[in-house]
């Protein structure tokens, strides 16, 4: 049970750290406000998993050591081939827009 609760807090992270991202950049280029309170949505997000998955590891190592890190190394990839195309596809957005003006 606490290893599909590690596995998903640490799921919950990455997906809350490609939004953070996404917002950071989003703010940087717009400066709207929207995207401001959404970057601080996110890294209060980002700080309380991160302080949730230390917390429950604390209270049960025994539960880090059962993980199947095959599978989370799976999940690694997931996320490293989302990241690259969202940025393939921002830095597209970015072309056409150069190209456009």
């Amino acid at each position: 049970m606490g290893q599909i609760f590690i596995f998903f807090l640490i799921v919950l992270l990455q997906i809350s750290i490609v939004i953070h991202i996404i917002y950071i950049k989003a703010y940087i280029a717009n400066k709207k406000l929207n995207n401001l309170k959404g970057f601080l949505v996110t890294t209060l997000t980002n700080f309380f998993l991160a302080l949730s998955i230390i917390f429950f590891i604390m209270l049960s190592p025994e539960t880090l050591k059962k993980i199947d890190f095959n599978n989370l190394k799976f999940i690694e990839i997931v996320f490293a081939v989302t990241l690259v195309i969202v940025f393939v596809f921002k830095k597209v957005f970015l072309i056409r827009r150069v190209k456009k003006s």
